[in-house]
Formats: C-alpha cells, sequence, structure tokens
C-alpha cells in the first residue's frame, strides 16, 4: 500500500522505480501501483506474482495497469534484469536455479494470466 511511511521511505532513499506484487490484483495492486504512478515513480508488476480470488479478473488488471503506464514484467525476466550481467559470479547458479524453476513459472504464468488477453467484462 502507498501509505504515508511508504511515500516518505521511497522519497528519503531516492526510489524511481518500484516493483509490486501481491494479491487481489483488480483492488489492492490495481490501486497502489495507479497511486505511484500518479507520484511519478515508474511501476513494474510483476504478472506471475499477483493473484485474484477470481482469476479472470487477473488479466483485466494487467490489461488496465498496462494502459495506465505500469511495465507489465514477469518473475523470470525481473529477476535477469535485477542480475544484470551473465559475467556476474553469480551468474551461472542463479540461469541453473531458474532453468530448474522454468515449468512452475510457465505454469503459474498461465493458471494467473491465461493467455494474457483480457476476457470480456460482461
Amino acid at each position: 500500500m502507498y501509505i504515508p511511511e511508504v511515500q516518505a521511505k521511497l522519497h528519503e532513499h531516492g526510489i524511481q522505480s518500484v516493483v509490486i506484487f501481491g494479491i487481489e490484483s483488480h483492488v489492492c495492486v490495481l490501486q497502489t501501483v495507479l497511486e505511484l504512478l500518479s507520484s511519478g515513480y515508474s511501476v513494474h508488476v510483476v504478472a506471475d506474482a499477483v493473484s485474484s480470488c477470481n482469476k479472470e479478473e487477473i488479466p483485466i488488471a494487467l490489461a488496465s495497469l498496462r494502459q495506465a503506464g505500469a511495465v507489465i514484467t514477469t518473475s523470470e525476466s525481473l529477476a535477469f534484469q535485477l542480475m544484470q550481467d551473465a559475467g556476474s559470479p553469480n551468474f551461472k547458479e542463479f540461469s541453473s536455479l531458474v532453468k530448474a524453476e522454468k515449468q512452475a513459472i510457465a505454469n503459474s504464468l498461465r493458471d494467473l494470466c491465461g493467455d494474457g488477453t483480457p476476457k470480456s467484462a460482461l
């Protein structure tokens, strides 16, 4: 939640980019991301790390967030972005871990996001 204490810490540390994951993508995640975007932050939402009690809400929420300016990403993509460089001493071990979890990540994306196409609201 983008509460005053969080606002203060982000400002205090000069943070300009935020990664968001959580439950109820169409309520809590959506509202938090919209508030962060309106405050000028770059926001990355991890598609396979958001959920909802109604999974049909997830692709609709992600589409809304993308349209509002959030970057929609995956845990694997984000992890590699944070790793930055294949020359890192930990890259080989890290890459092996990602490969070992690849099917679980794919299953999560399919289960949570479907084919990525927002379903009709009707």
